[in-house]
């Protein structure tokens, strides 16, 4: 539901020693959409949009990251890591587990050979001290 034949066969390499997947925007907003969801505990409002930030712009390399609005006012920014497919939001220390994010993690790990990143690594990779389960 999540992820497409694409996603699921086209890995690309960024010059790290992981493997990383080539997300399409589309399938980026969905997973967002399903974390925002999973956050928000019960559909989300009227005027919800999504934007994937410009690779230029992204601040965190390896990381897939789109913006959740309500209206024109931000909420929240949604990290995909493309070689875990872990969904963490970095501002609010969240890491997103419903079972869309967990199907979707487990399908990119097992295409791209990576394990999970430890919660505390993960962490400390986003710039956080801990990462709160959603």
């Amino acid at each position: 539901m999540l992820t497409s034949l694409a996603l699921a066969t086209v890995l690309a390499t960024t010059g790290q020693t992981r493997p990383n997947i080539w997300l399409p925007s589309s399938e980026a907003i969905e997973i967002a959409r399903a974390a925002a969801t999973e956050w928000n505990r019960r559909p989300l409002p009227r005027g919800t949009s999504f934007d994937v930030v410009d690779a230029e712009s992204n601040s965190m390399p390896g990381y897939v990251s789109v913006l959740y609005y309500v209206g024109v006012r931000p909420l929240m920014e949604i990290s995909i890591n493309l070689a875990t497919g872990q969904v963490v939001e970095p501002n609010r220390c969240l890491i997103f587990h419903g079972p869309k994010i967990r199907a979707f993690s487990s399908m990119v790990r097992r295409k791209t050979g990576v394990r999970a990143i430890p919660l505390e690594t993960l962490a400390n990779n986003i710039g956080c001290d801990a990462l709160r389960r959603d």
